[in-house]
């Protein structure tokens, strides 16, 4: 039996809903650091970072499934869904943090997106995956 396959009889028994249930724990263990003063001295921007940087990962795991069915042999394709409404949620919620609590103003928001153009090309990016989500 090959590594492969054992991976796959490993993954096969294990449910794609389960990963909604894991995804939870990091939003919900970082908005509890925030709470209890544990993200430093900007929780808004650690806050904001974290969720990027967890939707980021996510989303290059949902990517990466077709390459490691078809050079490893591991067959992940029944998590790619799920993975994938993942990486929407976490990085849906690096935008709200940036917008709720950074920003707090259309206004200010506006100006940000003007004076850093990175921020528009993430928030098409977002707009992008909607339909994907849903």
């Amino acid at each position: 039996m090959t590594f492969a396959q054992r991976i796959n009889g490993w993954t096969r028994p294990i449910p794609a809903w389960l990963i909604y249930i894991v995804a939870v724990i990091p939003p919900a263990w970082y908005l509890y650091a925030g709470f209890t003063g544990n993200l430093g001295p900007d929780p808004a921007k650690a806050l904001e970072r974290e969720m990027g940087k967890l939707g980021l990962q996510v989303l290059i795991a949902v990517i990466a499934i077709t390459p490691i069915r078809d050079y490893l042999g591991v067959n992940l394709v029944k998590f790619r869904r799920a993975l994938g409404v993942t990486a929407f949620f976490y990085i849906l919620m690096h935008f709200l943090v940036w917008f709720v609590l950074d920003m707090q103003d259309i206004g200010r928001a506006l100006s940000d997106i003007v004076k850093r153009p990175y921020i528009l090309i993430g928030m098409t990016a977002l707009v992008l995956m909607l339909p994907l989500a849903l």
